[in-house]
């Protein structure tokens, strides 16, 4: 029932932001009745904030491996591929409309940016780790990561009001030169 009713609130949001979600319309889009909804979701915020976690545990779970055998290009460009598949996804919009709806009430905002920094630091580390077998040192790798996650979610943003498949596919490519280079060079040099 849970799971039916997180499925049922995540396609409210989709459709309706958070600015329509009413939760009379999650309990008839899962069948189930108003008290099993509270037995579940006490508060509207809990309810969203489920929904949020659910969002960036599908898309955290989707990080991809690393072949054995892949060369630091390879990385580079599957940090970039899975930073686009994040910041380019349905969810994200939806993640983003709650994020910024959620700036304006405090218990919200709490909730939602604890998920936030748990779910994407997580993923973060992954990289920072993936990037560090293959010899820099954390910060570069760090800084590589937090490089290419600004950078597409810049286009991301961009994406919103011109969106252009083409030259941002070609801009992340750019960008894994530019990550490639910057590695290479050591960093006394920097």
């Amino acid at each position: 029932m849970r799971r039916r009713l997180l499925e049922a609130a995540t396609a409210v949001l989709k459709d309706r932001s958070l600015a329509g979600f009413r939760t009379a319309e999650v309990i008839a889009l899962a069948g189930v009745s108003k008290g099993a909804l509270l037995h579940h979701f006490p508060t509207k915020v809990q309810l969203i904030v489920a929904v949020f976690e659910r969002i960036y545990d599908e898309i955290d779970d989707t990080a991809r491996s690393l072949p054995p055998g892949s060369t630091l290009q390879q990385a580079i460009n599957a940090l970039i591929a899975d930073s686009h598949d994040f910041f380019f996804g349905e969810s994200f919009n939806v993640s983003l409309d709650i994020m910024i709806s959620a700036a304006r009430d405090p218990e919200l905002r709490d909730a939602i940016f604890d998920v936030v920094r748990r779910f994407r630091k997580q993923t973060e580390e992954i990289w920072t780790a993936r990037l560090t077998a293959y010899g820099l040192t954390r910060d570069k790798a760090h800084d590589a990561v937090w490089l290419v996650n600004s950078t597409v979610r810049g286009l991301a943003m961009r994406a919103l009001w011109e969106p252009d498949l083409p030259r941002f596919q070609r801009l992340e490519r750019v960008t894994a030169a530019i990550i490639a280079r910057h590695l290479s060079v050591p960093e006394e040099a920097i």
